[in-house]
Protein backbone atom coordinates (compact mmCIF):
# COMPACT_ATOMS: atom_id res chain seq x y z
CA UNK A 1 0.00 0.00 0.00
CA UNK A 2 2.45 2.22 1.04
CA UNK A 3 5.17 0.72 -0.53
CA UNK A 4 4.03 1.87 -4.21
CA UNK A 5 3.27 5.34 -2.84
CA UNK A 6 6.88 5.93 -2.07
CA UNK A 7 7.87 3.99 -5.29
CA UNK A 8 5.78 6.65 -6.79
CA UNK A 9 7.48 9.72 -4.72
CA UNK A 10 11.10 8.34 -5.31
CA UNK A 11 10.64 8.48 -8.98
CA UNK A 12 9.83 11.92 -9.03
CA UNK A 13 13.47 12.89 -8.16
CA UNK A 14 14.51 11.21 -11.42
CA UNK A 15 12.79 14.44 -13.27
CA UNK A 16 13.58 17.06 -10.79
CA UNK A 17 15.24 19.84 -11.87
CA UNK A 18 15.57 22.50 -9.20
CA UNK A 19 15.26 22.72 -5.65
CA UNK A 20 11.74 23.89 -5.43
CA UNK A 21 10.99 20.64 -7.37
CA UNK A 22 12.82 18.45 -4.53
CA UNK A 23 11.23 20.35 -2.01
CA UNK A 24 7.96 19.63 -3.02
CA UNK A 25 9.01 15.90 -2.99
CA UNK A 26 10.11 16.25 0.18
CA UNK A 27 6.92 17.40 1.33
CA UNK A 28 4.96 14.85 -0.33
CA UNK A 29 7.36 12.23 1.19
CA UNK A 30 6.61 13.74 4.81
CA UNK A 31 2.68 13.20 4.22
CA UNK A 32 3.10 9.77 2.89
CA UNK A 33 5.06 9.13 5.72
CA UNK A 34 2.41 11.07 8.55
CA UNK A 35 -0.57 8.79 6.66
CA UNK A 36 1.60 5.42 6.89
CA UNK A 37 1.71 6.20 11.12
CA UNK A 38 -1.66 7.47 11.21
CA UNK A 39 -2.64 3.38 9.89
CA UNK A 40 0.04 2.54 12.25
CA UNK A 41 -1.46 4.25 14.88
CA UNK A 42 -4.95 3.23 13.73
CA UNK A 43 -4.33 -0.47 13.92
CA UNK A 44 -5.02 -0.32 9.77
CA UNK A 45 -1.92 -1.61 9.59
CA UNK A 46 0.34 -4.17 11.27
CA UNK A 47 4.08 -3.24 13.26
CA UNK A 48 5.71 -5.51 11.30
CA UNK A 49 9.10 -5.89 9.48
CA UNK A 50 7.01 -5.20 6.65
CA UNK A 51 6.70 -1.25 8.02
CA UNK A 52 10.26 -1.16 9.90
CA UNK A 53 11.36 -2.17 5.47
CA UNK A 54 9.38 1.22 4.83
CA UNK A 55 10.78 3.10 7.08
CA UNK A 56 13.93 2.12 6.14
CA UNK A 57 12.96 2.84 2.85
CA UNK A 58 11.26 6.74 3.47
CA UNK A 59 14.61 7.75 5.44
CA UNK A 60 16.88 6.49 2.61
CA UNK A 61 14.88 8.51 0.00
CA UNK A 62 14.44 11.25 2.37
CA UNK A 63 18.29 11.66 2.92
CA UNK A 64 18.73 10.94 -0.66
CA UNK A 65 15.99 13.82 -1.40
CA UNK A 66 17.79 16.80 1.08
CA UNK A 67 21.16 15.54 -0.91
CA UNK A 68 20.10 16.38 -3.87
CA UNK A 69 18.75 19.59 -2.48
CA UNK A 70 22.11 20.44 -1.53
CA UNK A 71 23.51 19.34 -5.02
CA UNK A 72 21.07 21.89 -7.31
CA UNK A 73 22.09 24.39 -4.18
CA UNK A 74 25.63 24.23 -4.09
CA UNK A 75 25.54 24.46 -8.62
CA UNK A 76 23.04 26.97 -8.63
CA UNK A 77 25.46 29.05 -6.61
CA UNK A 78 28.42 28.00 -8.71
CA UNK A 79 26.66 29.08 -11.69
CA UNK A 80 26.20 31.90 -10.12
CA UNK A 81 30.14 32.73 -9.59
Amino acid sequence: MYYNSLLDVRSKTETATDSDNFIDILKELKVLRSQAMKSLADKKIDPSESFNIFLALYNDTKNDLIEDIRDVRTRAQENKS
